[in-house]
Order: C-alpha cells, then sequence, then structure tokens
C-alpha cells in the first residue's frame, strides 16, 4: 500500500482502477446478469483507501472530467446503490474522493443524487454497523453529523 500514499507515483495506478471499473461496467451491461466481478469490488476499496489518504490524493480522482475516476464511479449501473454486497464499496469509495472536495462532489452531482449519500450516511449514523465501520474507515477524522452537513450544505450553497 506505499504505492497508494504518494499521489504522484500510484497516478498510473488510479488509471489502472478506473480502467477495471470501467471494464466490469461493460461486463455487467453486456451479459444477462447483473453481477459483478471480485475486481471491481477491489477496485473500489482501493479507491477508497488511496483517496482516504489526503486533498491532493481526492483531487487526482476528479482529474479528467468526465473521464475521471469520480465520474466512472458515479456512472455506474444503479443496483450499486441497491444491492448490500456492492453499496458500502460503492459509497465509500464516492464519499472518500469528494468529501470536503467541492470540486470532485459537484463532478459527481452530474452523475448522482446526493441524496443517496445522504440515506447511506443517515443508516451508518443510525446503526448500521457495516457502513459505519466503512465510514470511520475513510474518515476516521470526522463524525456522520459533519459528513451529513458537508454533502447537504454543498448542494444548498448552489
Amino acid at each position: 500500500m506505499v504505492l497508494l500514499e504518494s499521489p504522484e507515483r500510484s497516478f498510473r495506478l488510479l488509471l489502472l482502477l478506473g480502467h477495471v471499473i470501467r471494464s466490469a461496467e461493460k461486463d455487467v451491461v453486456s451479459s444477462s446478469s447483473s453481477e459483478t466481478t471480485p475486481l471491481a469490488l477491489l477496485a473500489l476499496d482501493l479507491i477508497s483507501h488511496y483517496a482516504s489518504f489526503s486533498l491532493p490524493h481526492q483531487v487526482s480522482c476528479a482529474l479528467g472530467g468526465h473521464r475521471s475516476v469520480v465520474s466512472v464511479v458515479a456512472s455506474l449501473p444503479v443496483f450499486f446503490l441497491t444491492r448490500a454486497s456492492l453499496k458500502i464499496s460503492f459509497f465509500s469509495a464516492v464519499i472518500a474522493m469528494t468529501y470536503n472536495n467541492r470540486p470532485a462532489f459537484q463532478l459527481l452531482l452530474e452523475e448522482l443524487s446526493e441524496k443517496h449519500l445522504l440515506k447511506f450516511i443517515t443508516g451508518a449514523k443510525a446503526g448500521d454497523s457495516k457502513s459505519a465501520v466503512a465510514l470511520n474507515k475513510i474518515t476516521a477524522d470526522c463524525d456522520f453529523d459533519s459528513l451529513l452537513r458537508f454533502y447537504s450544505t454543498q448542494v444548498s450553497d448552489e
């Protein structure tokens, strides 16, 4: 994981992770089942870990606008938002890339409503232990109220 700690050294790895997610999405769309590969889940988990290091890490996830990792993840099929086996990795990646990063969050809003994020965070706050553990891993220095405030305020500031 040392490679992930430096945004400069890990940018190619980040691009590769985005490609893995794009490929998994194409495989799901072209097949009759909506099963995703374990590799796509691992890629989402690695992106969460990477983006949670610092603001420069988050910024690198938003580079490229509509071709960025933020956009790729945000445009995944809707079942990533609803299936228990996928949504924790999905929301962890999204929150790790966008929390306290207004430009990345604005990019996310082009693909995904903030209501989904607020619902996930509210569930974690209300006692969904798996969601709470995932959020604590990527945002160890903040609480659920801070997350809710950021995502609610960013939309109302528009």
